[in-house]
C-alpha cells in the first residue's frame, strides 16, 4: 500500500472524530455565565450564604442580579441544583463517616468535616421558586415537565413556583391534581397548598384529596404525615361550600386526638365550609396553644366568627395577659398577640377596648 493511502487511512478517522467533536461542541448548550463566573459557581455562593460571616439568609444583591441577568437560560440549572436540606455529596459523607471512626490522635491531625448547611439548601430552594415565578409564563412548559422529575425535592420546588400564580390555565391545575398520587409526602403537601389558591374552583380535586386523607385507593404502606393531612384539610376549607361532600371526613379529623395540627385544620375547614361555629369552636378553644405556629390560624378563624365566638373571649384575654411563650421567638410572639387583639376586637369590641385601656394605665 502506498504511503499516501496509509496516511489517508489514519487521517480520515481522526478527522471524522474531530468533526464530530466540533459538531457536538457547537450543538451542546453552554452553561450560562455572568461576570466571569459560571451559573454553578453563583449557585455555590448562594448556598454558602447562611454559613458566611455574617450569615445571609437570602442571595446578596450581586448574586440575585447575576442570576436575573442569565434569564430563562438559568432556570434548568437552578432546578437541577435543588437538593434536600440534609443533602451532602457522597465523598463528603464518606469522609465524615470515616473521620468519626478515626483514632483520637489521627482525627486531631486531619481537618474536621465541613459543617452541613441545611439553611443554605432551603434559602436556595426559595430563591429558585421565586425566579421561576418571576419569569412566568415563559417557565410554564419547563415547570410542567419538572413535575415528573425523578427527584422529589425538584418536583416540590416546581409545585411551589406554580402555587404563587393565580388564574392558572386548566392544564396546570390538572397537572397539579395528578401529583396528588405522588409517592412523596412532601410533594403531595405542596400540591395541597397550591390547590388551596384556587378556592372553590378546585372542587374537581376534592375526591383525590379525600382519598389521601383516608389513605383510600392508595398503595400498601401509604401513611400521610400530620402536616400533609393538615394541608389537605386546609385545601378543602378554602373551597368553601363547594367542599360540602368532605364534611364527614373533616368531622372525623376534628374529633380525633392523635394529631392536634390535623384536628385544628379540620375544625377551621369545617367553619369555612358550613359557617357553623359549633363545628369548630370547641376544638379551637381546647387546642388553643397546643401548636404555637398555627395560633394565628386559630385566632383568624375566631375573628371570622365574630360574636359567635363569644365563648372564646376568656381564653383570648387570658392569652393576652400571659407571659410570652419562651418557645416562640422574635416577631412570632408579637404577631400572635396582635392577631389575638384583632380577633378580640371583632368578637367583643367592648372587652377589647377595656383590655387596651387597662394596658395603657398599667405601670411601665
Amino acid at each position: 500500500m502506498k504511503r499516501r493511502h496509509r496516511l489517508l487511512l489514519i487521517l480520515v478517522p481522526v478527522l471524522a472524530v474531530l468533526a464530530g467533536a466540533a459538531v457536538w461542541w457547537a450543538l451542546t448548550p453552554r452553561e450560562p455565565a455572568y461576570g466571569g463566573k459560571s451559573l454553578l459557581r453563583w449557585i455555590a455562593e448562594i448556598k454558602a450564604g447562611p454559613s458566611a460571616n455574617p450569615p445571609r439568609f437570602a442571595p446578596s444583591p450581586a448574586e440575585a442580579e447575576a442570576v436575573k441577568a442569565m434569564g430563562l437560560n438559568a432556570i434548568p440549572g437552578l432546578l437541577e441544583s435543588v437538593r434536600d436540606r440534609d443533602y451532602e455529596p457522597w465523598w463528603s459523607a464518606t469522609y465524615r463517616h470515616c473521620y468519626l471512626h478515626l483514632p483520637p490522635g489521627l482525627s486531631g491531625v486531619l481537618p474536621a468535616p465541613a459543617r452541613l448547611n441545611p439553611e443554605g439548601e432551603w434559602v436556595f430552594r426559595c430563591f429558585v421558586a421565586e425566579r421561576c415565578n418571576g419569569l412566568w409564563p415563559q417557565t410554564k412548559p419547563l415547570l410542567l415537565s419538572t413535575l415528573r422529575h425523578p427527584r422529589s425535592e425538584v418536583r416540590s420546588t416546581a409545585i411551589w413556583a406554580l402555587s404563587w400564580q393565580t388564574n392558572l390555565p386548566a392544564e396546570v391545575f390538572q397537572a397539579l391534581t395528578n401529583r396528588l398520587q405522588d409517592s412523596d409526602g412532601e410533594v403531595r403537601m405542596y400540591v395541597h397548598a397550591a390547590i388551596a389558591h384556587y378556592g372553590a374552583a378546585a372542587s374537581n380535586a376534592l375526591p383525590a384529596i379525600v382519598d389521601n386523607l383516608l389513605s383510600r385507593n392508595r398503595p400498601a404502606g401509604f401513611n400521610p404525615s400530620e402536616r400533609e393531612r393538615a394541608a389537605g384539610a386546609d385545601a378543602l376549607g378554602r373551597m368553601g361550600p363547594a367542599a360540602a361532600a368532605a364534611v364527614p371526613v373533616l368531622q372525623a379529623g376534628a374529633a380525633q386526638r392523635t394529631s392536634s395540627y390535623y384536628r385544628i385544620s379540620s375544625a377551621i375547614a369545617l367553619w369555612r365550609i358550613r359557617h357553623h361555629a359549633p363545628d369548630a369552636l370547641p376544638v379551637l378553644i381546647e387546642d388553643f396553644e397546643k401548636v404555637p405556629d398555627v395560633m394565628p390560624m386559630i385566632l383568624a378563624c375566631l375573628g371570622e366568627m365574630g360574636p359567635e365566638a363569644a365563648e372564646a373571649v376568656p381564653r383570648i384575654v387570658r392569652f393576652l395577659d400571659s407571659t410570652p411563650d419562651p418557645n416562640v421567638f422574635g416577631f412570632g410572639a408579637v404577631l400572635n398577640r396582635q392577631v389575638a387583639l384583632e380577633a378580640l376586637r371583632k368578637i367583643a369590641p367592648d372587652v377589647a377596648a377595656k383590655w387596651e385601656r387597662e394596658g395603657e394605665n398599667k405601670e411601665p
